[in-house]
């Protein structure tokens, strides 16, 4: 039986960051989706990375990085283990966000997490580089003129 809670994100210290501790760990099968009732596409040139999306988070590690650069005009997948970057998966951002609204809608499985915007039927995966399981959700904003709305709302499916 499926079940469904939302939340909305507590604002921690670290300014332009909004965290959550998931109840349980984000295992196989399980489903996360952000929406925001905005999305600004235009790039913020005050800063120098201008960057936001979602982070999947366990003991200080990035499982799974979404990060949205609308300067460069992709959307890049990546991990960080111990302080350190791996290798970065690239798609263009062009025409992923068309309506008003941003879907972001990730799925774990075993060895990767599939990724689809806006309910398109064009999926996204992410081989996971570090094994286990997230145990927090970031929504981070690097920049002066926001992508998304405050706040993105997270729906967390389990199946």
């Amino acid at each position: 039986m499926a079940s469904q809670w939302i939340f909305l994100e507590p604002t921690v210290s670290v300014p332009k960051l909004k965290s959550t501790s998931l109840d349980k760990p984000f295992a196989p099968g399980q489903s996360i989706t952000f929406v925001s009732t905005s999305f600004d596409p235009i790039a913020d040139t005050t800063v120098n990375l201008d960057s936001a999306g979602f982070y999947f988070t366990k003991d200080g590690d990035v499982l799974l990085s979404i990060s949205i650069r609308r300067h460069q005009n992709l959307i890049i997948f990546n991990s960080r283990q111990g302080g350190t970057w791996g290798h970065e998966k690239l798609i263009d951002l062009q025409g992923v966000f068309p309506g008003p609204r941003a879907i972001t809608h990730v799925t774990a499985n075993a060895t990767k997490y599939n990724i689809a915007f806006n309910n398109s039927s064009n999926i996204h995966t992410f081989t996971k580089v570090i094994q286990g399981d997230p145990t927090g959700v970031l929504h981070f904003e690097s920049n002066s003129k926001p992508v998304f709305s405050d706040p993105v709302i997270t729906a967390v499916i389990e199946n």
